[in-house]
Formats: C-alpha cells, sequence, structure tokens
C-alpha cells in the first residue's frame, strides 16, 4: 500500500505515507475519527485514498491543507470524490494552479465551509485526550511556503508537531513555545528549513522527512537533525 511506517504511538496510529516529493500524514484517533495532513500530487491521489479505504473508512473528519503548492494539495479532488470530508483547514492564500481550483470547487461541492488554519486556532472536538492547534502561520506573506500551517498535536504525554513547507522565518516565530517528541520535518528536508535554534528548543527524539527518491534532503539538513 505505499506507506513508510508508523510514528510512535499516536492515539491508534499516525502514518506518514510514501506519496513522491509530497507529503501525505494519516492520523487515526482513539475516538474513531481520522485526520488527513495533505495530500501529496494528484499523481499519489489513487495510493493515498487506497490506503485509507482499506482502513474502512468513508469519510475525513478532518482535512489539513498546509499551503497550496501540488505536492500538497493535488490529491485532494480525489480525496474528495471518494470520501465525505466533515472539515477543512487552511489559509486564504491561493494560486492560480489547476489544482488549487480543483480544491475550491470540491469544497464548493461538498457544502463546507473553510476553516481557519492560523495561528491559535483550535481544534476542540478531536478526541479524548487529543489536542490541536495551530502554531502558525502567523502573518501572510508572498512566501507559500512561510505561510504553511504549521500543526501541533497532542496525544497524553505525547507532542507532534507537522511543519508543511515552513522554513526559518516561520520557524522563529514558534521556536520557543512548543516541545515536541515528533517533527513532521519542514519543506522536505531542504537546507532552509529545520534551523538549529528551533530543532534545539523542539527537542525531538524523532523527525520524520517526507521526499522524493530524486529529492534528497539537504546535507546542512540532515547534519543539523543529527546534531
Amino acid at each position: 500500500l505505499g506507506f513508510e511506517g508508523s510514528v510512535l504511538g499516536l492515539a491508534e496510529e499516525a502514518v506518514v505515507l510514501a506519496a513522491g516529493q509530497g507529503d501525505s500524514i494519516f492520523i487515526e484517533l482513539p475516538n474513531g475519527e481520522c485526520m488527513l495532513i495533505d495530500a501529496s500530487e494528484r499523481e499519489y491521489a489513487n495510493r493515498i485514498i487506497s490506503f485509507i479505504d482499506c482502513l474502512g473508512y468513508t469519510k475525513i473528519d478532518h482535512l489539513i491543507a498546509t499551503h497550496p503548492h501540488a505536492d500538497h494539495i493535488g490529491g485532494m479532488k480525489a480525496v474528495f470524490d471518494k470520501f465525505t470530508v466533515k472539515r477543512i483547514y487552511m489559509n486564504n492564500k491561493g494560486t492560480k494552479e489547476q489544482v488549487y481550483n480543483d480544491l475550491l470547487k470540491a469544497i464548493e461541492n461538498e457544502g463546507i465551509k473553510k476553516l481557519p488554519a492560523v495561528a491559535g486556532n483550535l481544534i476542540k472536538d478531536i478526541a479524548d485526550d487529543v489536542t490541536g492547534m495551530f502554531v502558525a502561520h502567523r502573518t501572510l506573506t508572498d512566501d507559500l511556503n512561510e505561510n504553511s500551517a504549521v500543526f501541533y498535536l497532542t496525544y497524553g504525554n505525547r507532542s507532534f508537531l507537522f511543519m508543511g513547507d515552513a522554513g526559518f522565518k516561520e520557524e522563529e516565530s514558534i521556536a520557543w513555545e512548543y516541545k515536541s517528541d515528533v517533527i513532521k520535518v519542514g519543506n522536505h528536508g531542504a537546507a532552509t528549513s529545520s534551523g538549529d535554534e528551533f530543532l534545539k528548543n523542539a527537542n525531538a527524539s524523532i523527525a520524520v522527512i517526507s521526499c522524493g527518491k530524486d529529492n534528497a534532503p539537504a546535507k546542512e539538513t540532515l547534519d543539523r537533525l543529527n546534531k
């Protein structure tokens, strides 16, 4: 089914899907609901929806679009076509790309409202002992990566940071506030993400990098993670 593996003890399971250079993280919650953070590129949509379908889900309770680049939202139209989406969280900075227009049309057809994926917005009804909060972005810029919705999820005494494509600038806005056990590394391991101060203060023991086989993480980033 093309998944890389489960990530340390989140609720039932958190799975980082092997979806090329794009991001897609599927989370099963202890109340029977689920969450999908991003849906990679369009070409990986069938892999993503097949994985979720095989687990027996017919709806996505919480869908997060971290930002409108095609390697994060390209498969979302297919997700809407296959599943009932209850809620979607995203920012208002879009693009003229077809994948973004397809997503907006899918949201309209589903008849749901876009909920803001901005710093301070809580998802209050996730599940018992599970909390979720967007900790960035704080201001919108012309840099779509730095507008990424950064999502902080806790379950019991475990904590997770899902960084989207956030780079140094966005990391600085949260660097001193959020410890985590697991980080989904920003921007596929690019050299412009995962700065020293951010990593030091997050103090995670696990880092997960979503990247394509021909787009290895930057050596500088791996060196900072190893350090």
